[in-house]
């Protein structure tokens, strides 16, 4: 990596497709720290298959930072529909996810960057509310574009089956 680079961002495409696969297995190895490879390998090409679809249809739209010809850094977004509410007339919510710098490109500010071009992209639309789930390093970039953490009275739940 050469310091002097400043790498581009843009929106992207299907031809990103390896390189958006390599980055969300190392975001989950990272993460989740699930060390079997089995499951990476099965996973690959799910997520491959995952991104040919919903990038073609635009039903998940990702940014990327590309460095010397390699992309560094991504972010992914997609769109909820839920029934309208009083803060929320279009019912249309985004959800920012599988935010992941590599390694070598962290402390760049290419996160802040993605999530810059993301929040105005979403602005364009009939959403009006954003949510993500941040990682412990991600948190202060959110923050710092005014994110905050929402103490909800109704505590989060969950039901998982195999």
């Amino acid at each position: 990596m050469s310091i002097q680079t400043v790498p581009t961002l843009r929106k992207a495409t299907t031809e990103d497709l390896e390189a958006l696969v390599r980055l969300r297995l190392d975001f989950l190895r990272e993460t989740r720290k699930v060390k079997d490879e089995a499951i990476f390998s099965a996973l690959e090409g799910e997520c491959h298959r995952y991104f040919l679809a919903k990038i073609a249809d635009e039903s998940y739209h990702s940014w990327v930072a590309e460095a010397e010809g390699e992309i560094v850094a991504c972010g992914g977004l997609i769109f909820i529909e839920k029934p309208p509410s009083p803060r929320h007339f279009s019912g249309k919510e985004a959800l920012i996810l599988n935010m992941y710098t590599t390694p070598a490109w962290r402390k760049h500010g290419l996160a802040t960057r993605i999530l810059q071009d993301m929040l105005a992209f979403i602005k364009t639309t009939s959403a009006h509310r954003i949510c993500l789930y941040a990682t412990q390093d991600g948190q202060p970039v959110y923050e710092k574009l005014g994110f905050v953490i929402k103490h909800n009275h109704v505590p989060e739940m969950e039901l998982i089956w195999e």
